[in-house]
């Protein structure tokens, strides 16, 4: 079975993609190893250039395969094929010693997760995806985590966490813990006031100075789960890029990012952060802590948000300043009201 739904139809990748379940099928069912409830060719998200995982239940354990689609190109499809029986009869011959090497690990990575991971869980574990020309070794083949978590739009992903022993995954984990925490935290704050987005008072203001509302500013952005562009009026016209504000979901608040100040010394604004392409006297800045942004730098927008912290980078070319600003719920009927 091919999940062709992963794929854009009429892209290359697909139509690769249907070659190589023409060919490899029968050199699969002729090995007596699967049928097509048993076979699953899908695409290998790691692999930009268009790679597939083929995924083979043999003996009712799962092997999977990593099908590079340039390095099939080169070669013909049978010799692929052929390559896969080799990876067959090594699994096979192994199978029970790397069931031995997994299971506990297994068990350990999935009792951290229940433990500390603030509503991750562990979906499948075992064999990361093999090259199909590489042979199999119990003993070396690196393992994969695949971990459902939150992901930057509050929505649940599966994240895929490869390495070889239960320290190296506990690390991973500990990388992992801190994010989907602080994003399990926002969900649940925005269930609570049944509320889509968090949003600051810079952020409202910008919105407002471009011409634009809140709701619906904030409803493409959950329909697109991605950033749209805004353009500043009579200005984008000139200054390329640097004439558009950007708005994304950032782990459930709306963020904005853009030149406030396209002219030189250029001032990037991302979320509650600034970048300044020159390096501020640190007098100045120490003078300017706690004061409105308003004091620093000429914008509409600029007396919603205050200076916390800031810093000069080491080589003296960028100053980086934090603000401090209020914040609010974007609700639900808020959306609806202006849909």
């Amino acid at each position: 079975m091919v999940c062709y739904s992963r794929f854009e139809r009429g892209s290359d990748v697909l139509g690769t993609l249907q070659k190589a379940e023409r060919n490899l099928m029968p050199v699969i069912i002729q090995a007596g190893v699967a049928d097509k409830a048993l076979f699953e060719l899908e695409k290998d998200e790691r692999d930009e250039a268009g790679g597939a995982v083929i995924s083979l239940n043999v003996d009712g354990r799962p092997l999977r395969l990593r099908l590079n689609f340039k390095a099939a190109a080169r070669c013909d499809f049978q010799e692929v094929a052929a390559m896969i029986p080799q990876r067959i009869c090594e699994f096979r011959k192994h199978a029970a010693r790397f069931d031995e090497r997994v299971e506990p690990v297994r068990a350990k990575v999935e009792a951290r997760i229940d433990r500390t991971g603030h509503g991750m869980r562990l979906v499948s574990f075992g064999m990361e995806p093999l090259d199909v020309r590489q042979a199999f070794h119990w003993c070396e083949q690196r393992l994969e985590a695949q971990i459902e978590m939150l992901d930057h739009t509050l929505a649940p992903e599966i994240v895929s966490l490869p390495s070889y022993t239960y320290r190296r995954f506990a690390a991973g984990i500990a990388h992992l813990q801190p994010v989907q925490r602080r994003r399990a935290a926002m969900a649940k704050r925005l269930a609570e006031k049944d509320a889509v987005l968090e949003v600051d008072t810079l952020t409202e203001a910008l919105i407002a100075h471009l011409g634009q509302t809140l709701p619906a500013i904030a409803a493409q952005v959950l329909r697109t789960r991605g950033s749209i562009g805004v353009a500043v009026p009579d200005v984008a016209a000139r200054a390329g890029s640097a004439g558009q504000f950007h708005f994304s979901n950032a782990d459930g608040r709306l963020v904005v990012s853009g030149y406030i100040s396209p002219a030189g010394p250029r001032v990037f604004l991302y979320g509650n952060s600034l970048t300044i392409d020159e390096g501020i006297d640190e007098d100045l800045l120490s003078d300017l802590k706690g004061k409105a942004l308003s004091a620093f730098i000429t914008h509409p927008a600029s007396d919603k948000a205050r200076i916390a912290t800031s810093r000069v980078s080491g080589d003296k070319r960028t100053t980086r300043v934090n603000l401090r600003t209020r914040r609010r719920m974007i609700g639900l009927g808020e959306i609806d009201a202006a849909a």
